[in-house]
């Protein structure tokens, strides 16, 4: 991002900014605000799409632009890759580019699914990231989406949603 627009953000989001947190009515004392963005700000949003868009074109990198192995709403993302080994791939790629730019992970959020595999033929490979085990799930809810084993199912969806 261009220096001057850095200075930008600093200036108008985090100089002199202090904040205090409010609970059952106490008010804690103020603290100075030196990162993250500010809530309810119309500024944030496009702030942290600006921000995360590297994550996206890395990991999208000599990707067809056909379906995209990652998708991301917001903060929540998820990876979708042909592979055991290409999810590790993307998983590290993700953890070095969260390294540079002094991110991280809740891995307590996270999960993998190994989809269209035969049951018995099935084993669960161990996925990590930033070193870290990702838990091997039989289901996860992405953006309200409930993603199966076998796949997504659309029909049950459909009924689940209407």
């Amino acid at each position: 991002m261009n220096p001057l627009v850095l200075q930008l953000v600093y200036q108008l989001m985090y100089r002199d900014m202090l904040y205090s947190l409010i609970v059952n009515g106490c008010e804690s004392p103020k603290q100075p605000r030196t990162c993250g963005l500010l809530q309810g700000s119309p500024l944030s949003p496009i702030l942290f799409n600006r921000f995360i868009n590297s994550v996206l074109l890395s990991l999208n990198w000599n990707r067809q632009p056909t379906f995209p192995w990652p998708l991301f709403f917001a903060d929540d993302g998820v990876l979708i890759a042909p592979t055991i080994m290409k999810a590790q791939s993307l998983l590290n790629q993700a953890s070095s580019w969260a390294d540079r730019h002094a991110m991280s992970f809740n891995i307590l959020k996270c999960g993998y699914i190994v989809t269209n595999q035969p049951l018995r033929t099935y084993l669960p490979h161990m996925l990590t990231l930033n070193n870290h085990p990702i838990p091997h799930v039989t289901s996860y809810k992405y953006l309200g989406v409930m993603f199966l084993r076998k796949g997504l199912e659309i029909l049950e969806e459909a009924n689940l949603l209407s």
